[in-house]
């Protein structure tokens, strides 16, 4: 089975809906943790690099003015992060996590692709407030970093 096939196998036994563009072997779909809030979603099979990834982009970029905070906030959060990173594109302002498994030598199933896809979308969820709060200029790095890892 194919990277690609293994994802969508995943995707149809979870119940996710998704599209599907099979010219880029992606597959688009949105996650929303709590009915008030979703944001977009990419999974893709890398078949020659034997790298499957899958990705959460915040629903909205960071403007201009605001990409030293991002930045800042994001790098404060990768540090502390085990399993994939934020990035950001700094043109435009995108702010997106990525999750990656290179699987060369091993055999990708869905149980992986399970661990790929909710590692990333449970990151999200925990840090998109802190985002939006940059974003809005409502809270520094330092305090939205603080607001995101208080249990």
């Amino acid at each position: 089975m194919t990277l690609y096939e293994v994802l969508k196998q995943f995707f149809d036994e979870d119940d996710w809906p998704y599209n599907e563009d099979k010219d880029e072997n992606s597959l688009y779909t949105a996650f929303s943790p709590t009915g008030d809030r979703s944001w977009r979603c990419r999974a893709m099979a890398d078949e020659e690099r034997e790298t499957a990834l899958f990705f959460s982009h915040a629903p909205a970029n960071a403007p201009y003015e605001s990409r030293l905070a991002m930045s800042e906030f994001l790098t404060r959060v990768n540090y502390g992060l085990f399993v994939g990173n934020f990035e950001m594109d700094i043109n435009d302002g995108e702010v997106r996590y990525k999750t990656s498994l290179n699987v060369q030598g091993g055999t990708f199933n869905p149980a992986l692709a399970r661990n790929l896809v909710y590692t990333n979308v449970l990151a999200m969820k925990r840090y998109l407030p802190g985002i939006e709060a940059v974003i809005a200029g409502t809270m520094t790095p330092v305090e939205a970093l603080a607001m995101c890892e208080t249990d």
